[in-house]
């Protein structure tokens, strides 16, 4: 008689709001997806990618007690367990197909962030011995800006960056660098003849 045993793992995610938010942790679901990484040959080179496993909504509402008790028949592994807070329960310690590191599966989850927001940080934090993947989020702004030439010739083109403080200063260090989605550049517009100088 041969008995395989599953080891399992955990995994965690979590939505914070800026405290500035207007709607914070009141009106707006947040879907968290945890995925475990694979990777696979394509075109005979070989590539990584996430592959996701199941999403849970987040609303500030925990999940009710019959869906969070394994031992219910209407038991669900993975649901907001507290509030803003979910957990995937019982995952196999190594998935089948996995990238494995440390003889274990890589997993994450990562957030959908919801229309009218922009995710404002992400940390990787603790449940217990497990990992618990952070987001906050802040209602998103716009800006817009306009170069004027005051009696000098004008260029070719002008490259706007963002910046960000929280007081008066005109700090450029990398602490007040805006970044793109990626997080690798700063975000910038650029100003020509073609925009009327004018950006977004």
């Amino acid at each position: 008689t041969v008995t395989n045993i599953l080891k399992p793992t955990w995994i965690y995610g979590e939505k914070q709001w800026n405290p500035g938010t207007k709607n914070a942790g009141k009106t707006t679901p947040v879907t968290l997806t945890a995925q475990y990484k694979v990777k696979e040959v394509v075109g005979g080179k070989e590539q990584t990618k996430w592959v996701s496993i199941q999403s849970v909504t987040v609303d500030g509402t925990p999940a009710a007690e019959e869906v969070q008790n394994p031992a219910s028949p209407q038991y669900v592994p993975y649901h907001e367990y507290e509030s803003w807070k979910a957990v995937w329960n019982d995952l196999p310690e190594v998935m089948p197909g996995s990238e494995l590191k440390d003889g274990k599966t890589q997993y994450r989850v990562i957030e959908t962030v919801p229309s009218g927001y922009v995710q404002e940080d992400a940390e990787i934090g603790k449940v217990g011995n497990y990992p618990s993947y952070i987001y906050k989020n802040v209602e998103a702004v716009s800006y817009s800006v306009e170069k004027v030439w005051g009696g000098t010739a004008k260029g070719k083109k002008v490259v706007a960056g963002l910046y960000r403080t929280t007081n008066d200063s005109k700090g450029t260090g990398e602490g007040y660098i805006v970044k793109t989605a990626d997080g690798n550049a700063q975000r910038t517009v650029t100003l020509n003849e073609g925009n009327s100088w004018k950006g977004t």
